[in-house]
């Protein structure tokens, strides 16, 4: 097997697609849509959906044409070591960015769903240490979990939409176009950005045997983690009139204060929270990996607690602090990320596509 590939199965592939993008949903972002777009929030993120979809198709017959490679071998045969070290630190600037707001986000949502009077300091020491221990526990354990992790987080989201949704007034939705057309694509673009943490799965970069299977499990992950947006921020919208879903935060805690399914089962949000609490973890250990397998393929830095232990100590001291990464921010800074990595996949070349199996 390639050194720069990790052997696990299209099963265990497809759930780490599935936390990729969808590990920002019970966050603030998708509020984007209905700020902008305002009752047209569902179309936009339909546009943002469709977009998505589009550049993860050109992605998957992009990338997957040559070697197993990941992205950054790659980048260090096309464009050399000063290519490979601009893309290596740049991938470790955005999965800090990115794990410092999914510390953040969850440590709010779960003071605001849960424990309102406690600490903040307390409740990010909890998920930083949690985190820290599914980095360094390595790549098997955090793949073998992915599924169990996924499907309990998935079952607690589609109760939580499916309460919405049949108690929504549809009324809601209307007008389609909400505050103008021009604001409906405007938070449609941005919108896709929510999603651009896929580009992370090429750092990893999964063994396939073949080609097909390769972009037969991204594009069928992605297109079950785009369905899930989009559902929620209709059932969001659908439920919440305008202008009060623009003003709250995190849209997911609203819909717990709001789902029913009688008398006999009213503890929704404690089951949601757990399912969201353990997958936040799963997503900031996913990510601290991430950073500690670039520094050792870049930098040389082969033992894991070197990376692991002071990058999540330095997320934890920052977080504790008032400082804080605006929706905006993440936009941005996912839109860059993005832009980078298609540029950086650009000059690939059709090659034969060896099998890992030996």
């Amino acid at each position: 097997m390639n050194n720069n590939s990790i052997l696990c199965s299209p099963r265990e592939t497809f759930f780490l697609i599935l936390v990729l993008m969808t590990n920002r949903i019970f966050t603030n972002f998708p509020i984007i849509h209905n700020r902008v777009s305002g009752t047209g929030a569902s179309l936009s993120a339909a546009i943002s959906v469709v977009i998505a979809l589009l550049l993860i198709y050109f992605i998957a017959a992009k990338f997957f044409v040559s070697g197993n490679e990941n992205i950054i071998s790659k980048t260090e045969r096309i464009f050399g070591k000063v290519g490979k070290f601009i893309l290596s630190l740049g991938l470790v600037a955005y999965l800090f960015i990115s794990s410092f707001y999914q510390l953040t986000e969850i440590t709010d949502f779960a003071r605001l769903t849960a424990f309102p009077t406690a600490p903040f300091s307390f409740i990010a020491g909890f998920f930083a240490v949690a985190a820290a221990i599914g980095a360094l526990s390595g790549a098997k354990a955090l793949f073998r979990t992915s599924g169990y992790i996924v499907i309990a987080f998935g079952a607690s989201l589609l109760i939580l939409l499916s309460s919405a949704l049949f108690q929504s007034d549809f009324t809601n939705l209307f007008p389609i176009l909400g505050t103008g057309y021009v604001n409906v694509f405007k938070s449609g673009f941005a919108g896709t950005t929510m999603f651009s943490d896929i580009i992370l799965l090429f750092v990893l970069k999964p063994s396939f045997t073949t080609v097909k299977s390769a972009r037969r499990t991204l594009l069928t992950a992605s297109a079950v983690a785009l369905s899930f947006a989009f559902l929620l921020s209709l059932a969001y919208t659908a439920k919440i009139p305008y202008p009060v879903s623009s003003e709250e935060h995190f849209p997911t805690f609203l819909l717990l204060k709001e789902a029913y399914f009688g008398r006999f089962f009213q503890r929704t949000d404690a089951m949601f929270l757990f399912s969201s609490s353990i997958f936040g973890m799963f997503s900031l250990s996913l990510n601290i990996f991430l950073i500690s397998r670039i520094f050792k393929q870049t930098f040389g830095i082969k033992q894991r607690y070197k990376t692991i232990i002071p990058t999540v100590i330095i997320l934890y001291c920052i977080a504790i602090t008032s400082f804080r990464f605006s929706v905006p921010f993440m936009i941005y800074s996912g839109a860059i990320a993005a832009l980078v990595f298609l540029f950086a996949i650009l000059p690939y070349r059709k090659e034969k596509i060896t099998s890992n199996e030996s």
